[in-house]
């Protein structure tokens, strides 16, 4: 939730080349942790529409970001 993003979660179903069986498990999260999608134990594609003002609403309204540390990542490459 802290970093304020959709999350998409995918993963395989069925046994693959070395005998391992997957159970597919597949979700997608809001920026709130709120499933949006969830393809639990099945053999399917799941179609999910991200709304970029869902992501603005939450951003604003939890406003986590202005607490960052700000900080920089500048290299010295001087031989």
């Amino acid at each position: 939730v802290e970093n304020q993003a959709f999350v998409l979660g995918v993963n395989r179903t069925g046994y693959d080349g070395n005998g391992y069986y997957h159970t597919g498990d597949s979700v997608a999260l809001d920026p709130t942790g709120m499933e949006l999608w969830n393809g639990r134990d099945q053999e399917q594609a799941g179609t999910v529409t991200l709304e970029v003002e869902t992501l603005r609403h939450v951003r604003e309204k939890l406003a986590f970001w202005m607490d960052a540390d700000r900080f920089s990542m500048a290299t010295n490459n001087t031989k």
